[in-house]
């Protein structure tokens, strides 16, 4: 005879419904113009030497904590690197496709950084501020305090927004 507690049953059916699904919603922020964006990102960077491929008129930008709250769920810097299959042009692309996707909003744009042949992300915030996000470890970093490595060099790129 099968005995079937009907509460963990609902519990279980709301963890995988929450592991599938955003168990939360973006409503606030502000929207942005391309242009707009293009000018908060020539007056953070160090160099007037990246390229832009902004492919939208406008953004959708929330607040940081917002899309922190995303990033924490999509949980991509738990996801293995593969090279050549899962690398960071996957990563970087994935992360600003998905809070797109699912969300509705798209304040994480692409960075393709030439100078160290590296994908990772920039975050815009309503506040006109930068971040600069590493998707394969989740580290998020204003652009102020950011320090260039070998793999952000954030000398001349191209920067995706989407």
């Amino acid at each position: 005879m099968l005995i079937v507690k009907v509460d963990e049953v609902i519990a279980e059916a709301k963890r995988l419904r929450d592991a599938l699904y955003p168990p939360f919603e973006i409503t606030e922020g502000v929207v942005m113009t391309a242009d707009e964006a293009r000018d908060i990102f020539r007056n953070h960077l160090p160099h007037n030497t990246f390229l832009y491929e902004l492919l939208d008129t406008s953004y959708f930008i929330p607040k940081l904590e917002d899309t922190q709250q995303f990033i924490t769920w999509l949980g991509l810097d738990r996801a293995q690197y593969i090279p050549q299959r899962r690398d960071c042009d996957n990563f970087g692309m994935y992360a600003a496709a998905a809070i797109s996707i699912w969300m509705g909003v798209n304040p994480i744009f692409a960075v393709w950084d030439f100078s160290s042949m590296h994908f990772y992300n920039f975050i815009l915030t309503p506040t006109n501020d930068v971040y600069v996000y590493e998707p394969q470890t989740g580290e998020i970093t204003t652009i102020g305090e950011f320090k260039p490595d070998p793999l952000h060099k954030l000398e001349r790129g191209k920067i995706y927004g989407f």
